[in-house]
């Protein structure tokens, strides 16, 4: 009989999991949900726990065997945080980015239209000047 790890999920999953976790919660695009009262100082550990975790994974000072361990952490935290519907993912309305985008280009065009008539008028100025 060969043997099997033991773990329900293998290290890819693991990994890839928590690398898109820490992603996208260093984009923004998840959060910690506020815990109810009767969980509240648990879930306040536990936020804390995989701050730590997270905070120590994205340092670079771990490798190897210790790197797959604090991953295993962070996993197992993400678990639990779940289960307690403790993590929040937010939606990017990609809409309103775009339109916020649209708003800032009109704003930087009529900026260099103003900027461009400012040099114009500084330049016959100084035609004038020289004349």
């Amino acid at each position: 009989m060969s043997e099997e790890s033991s773990d329900v999920f293998p290290y890819e999953i693991r990994h890839e999991v928590v690398k898109d976790f820490i992603r996208k919660y260093m984009e923004g695009a998840i959060k910690y949900k506020t815990p109810t009262e009767d969980s509240k100082e648990i879930a306040l550990q536990e936020i804390k726990k995989i701050s730590e975790y997270v905070s120590n994974y994205c340092s670079g000072q771990y490798r190897g065997k210790e790197l797959g361990q604090l991953e295993q952490q962070i996993f197992s935290k993400l678990a639990l945080l779940r289960g307690f519907d403790l993590i929040q993912e937010t939606k990017v309305n990609i809409p309103e980015i775009e339109q916020r985008i649209g708003q800032l280009e009109s704003s930087i065009a009529s900026t260099n239209r103003l900027l461009l008539q400012v040099l114009d008028v500084l330049q016959q100025l100084l035609r004038r000047r020289s004349s």
